[in-house]
Formats: structure tokens, C-alpha cells, sequence
């Protein structure tokens, strides 16, 4: 083999090597949709899978499961090293202790607000009044503003993925946040 066949095969190595190394990690993160899900809530909750940076895989999981492991109570891909992803990511939530009649519960206020993107009122509670510009779904100008902030392409059957479903979190419990949204008519 010739030296210039020699280098090219070296390069062609390197080069794959290098794009092998750089490409993501399979993971798992969590998913939140505001979109019914048959069983007995407004929402959807999952573990998603990510691999390649595509969505590859999706668990669903109940309200109760998602803050059990995100609080670092339970074992999951989703949070390995058992944190506390409510403290990480600056979300009040997780299990507390109630004093009254020691039972754990799970807790996360910012879950509780979450139909109000897409609801102008609660579909389970009329007297209840949502953010959305329309009677069941955000306004064109709010679905955008859902997009490119929290890359949500589809109200009805997309979720908040990965850091998304914490900035969402975090996001609605923010009076400034819940006036901008509100005001995208």
C-alpha cells in the first residue's frame, strides 16, 4: 500500500472515531403532556428515551411515579443518581413528609397549573379559569411562543421533554411568566 492509501485510511479512522465519540449518549428524561391520557388525569406523564437525539422510546408513568422519581425516592434510568431533580432544576415539589399523619406524599404545585396552557377554563372544575387564548387550545400566538421556547410542536399530542418539562415547571409558577402568556391573544 502506498503511503497517500496509508494516511487516507488513517484519516478516514480518525474521522469516525471522532463522530462516534461525539454523538449522543442513549438517555432517559422525563416527559409531561397537558394532553388527557384516558386514565383518570388531564395530563401525561412518561419516561422518554432519547437516543441519537431522537425520541426512541416512551413509558408512561403516573403524577404519583414522576415525582417519586424525580424527588430521588425511586430507582429509575431518569435519575440514576437518585437528586432531588425538584431542588436541581429550582421546581417546588417532591415527597414530604405530613406531620398530622406521617404518610409520604407527593407533591409538586406547579403540576396543578399546567392545563392552564391549553384550557381558557378547567374542563374539570368550570369556575376555574386557564390561560389559553382559546376554549380548548392556546392561541397561534401562544403555540408559537410553545414552540420555540419549549420546542412543544402540538399541544394535543406533544410533551415538555427533558430540561423543556422543567423550565415548563419552573415557568408557570411565575406571575410575570403567567402575565406574558396570558397577554399572547
Amino acid at each position: 500500500m502506498n503511503r497517500l492509501g496509508f494516511i487516507f485510511i488513517a484519516l478516514c479512522s480518525f474521522l469516525l472515531a471522532f463522530q462516534r465519540s461525539s454523538e449522543p449518549e442513549r438517555r432517559t428524561v422525563f416527559g409531561i403532556s397537558v394532553s388527557a391520557n384516558g386514565v383518570n388525569s388531564g395530563m401525561t406523564f412518561a419516561l422518554v428515551t432519547i437516543a441519537y437525539g431522537k425520541r426512541s422510546g416512551f413509558q408512561h408513568i403516573t403524577q404519583n411515579d414522576f415525582i417519586q422519581i424525580a424527588s430521588g425516592h425511586w430507582k429509575s434510568l431518569a435519575n440514576i443518581n437518585h437528586e432531588d431533580l425538584f431542588e436541581k432544576n429550582n421546581v417546588l415539589g417532591g415527597v414530604f413528609l405530613d406531620t398530622v399523619t406521617y404518610e409520604k406524599i407527593a407533591f409538586c404545585p406547579a403540576l396543578d397549573s399546567l392545563w392552564k396552557l391549553r384550557y381558557s377554563y378547567n374542563p374539570y372544575q368550570p369556575n376555574e379559569n386557564g390561560w389559553a387564548g382559546e376554549q380548548y387550545q392556546p392561541s397561534s400566538k401562544q403555540a408559537i411562543y410553545l414552540y420555540k421556547n419549549y420546542g412543544l410542536y402540538n399541544i394535543n399530542n406533544d410533551l415538555f421533554v427533558d430540561t423543556n418539562c422543567w423550565k415548563i415547571l419552573r415557568d408557570v409558577c411565575n406571575p410575570e411568566w403567567i402575565n406574558n402568556y396570558k397577554s399572547l391573544r
